[in-house]
This record gives structure tokens, sequence and C-alpha cells, in this order.
């Protein structure tokens, strides 16, 4: 039965479904790195794909109390490069 995790990193949600008890082996490991803030939200859909783990990912818009909107943006913008970083690497490879 698949479990699914869900890691909330800014303004980026990504939910991990876990199919087999090896990739929750594999999860389990690197959830310790992901807890320590050692990786990256980039970091951890690479790790996903490599380890052909499924997984989504989703920008939530934040109120913040303070520059609300300079957050948002930076945090938009990232997730943009970031997804299409990515788009790239399923599609057989970035080559920068």
């Amino acid at each position: 039965m698949p479990q699914f995790y869900m890691i909330d990193m800014y303004n980026v949600s990504i939910i991990i479904k876990v199919k087999t008890e090896s990739e929750k082996y594999f999860f389990d490991v690197f959830r310790k790195e992901i807890e320590m803030g050692m990786v990256s939200v980039e970091s951890i859909c690479k790790w996903c794909i490599l380890h052909h783990i499924q997984y989504g990912i989703k920008f939530k818009y934040y109120k913040y109390p303070r520059n609300a909107i300079c957050k948002n943006i930076k945090y938009l913008i990232e997730y943009i490069g970031m997804k299409n970083n990515l788009d790239k690497i399923r599609k057989g490879g970035l080559t920068d």
C-alpha cells in the first residue's frame, strides 16, 4: 500500500509517493538529510527522479506580514526555474 509524505520548504510543497519497502528505506535515509536542512527543493525532486519515486510539487502563495510581494515573487521565480530544469531532466538531459 503506497504511503505519501509531504515536505514544505518555503513556498513549495513536495508530495512524495512511496510504494515499496526499498523506496521507503531510501526515503527514510534521505529524510534525515532533509530534516537537517542539507538539501534544497530542487535536489529533493532530482533525488526522486534518480530513484524512480513519484512526486508532485506545488507553489503556495503566503501572506507574509512584511515584504509579502517580494518574498512570494522571489520564491515563485525560483520555483519556475526549478520546474523548467526538472522538465528538461525528465525529457532526456540537462546539458548545462
